[in-house]
């Protein structure tokens, strides 16, 4: 009995250190963040669609390597 539980507590110890050096840190991912904003009327409504593209606009400056990509959708009847 003593044998198996010694023998179990290694076999254990070598998993855990295998999975730490498992999940070591990688490449950071530089691409970036990819933002979009789907809207009715246009990002220039003076209304809700403006406010939320200002606001992502503000996000976009203040976090370099993000990029923004607004879309018109005059039909939403499916």
């Amino acid at each position: 009995m003593r044998k198996i539980r010694i023998a179990l507590t290694i076999l254990l110890v070598l998993a855990l250190t295998f999975t730490v050096f498992a999940c070591k840190g990688g490449e950071d991912d530089k691409k970036g963040l990819h933002v979009g904003i789907l809207t009715t009327s246009g990002v220039d409504d003076g209304s809700f669609g403006q406010a939320c593209y200002e606001g992502i606009q503000a996000f976009v400056k203040a976090n370099p390597g993000t990029s923004v990509n607004d879309v018109k959708e005059d039909k939403f009847d499916r």
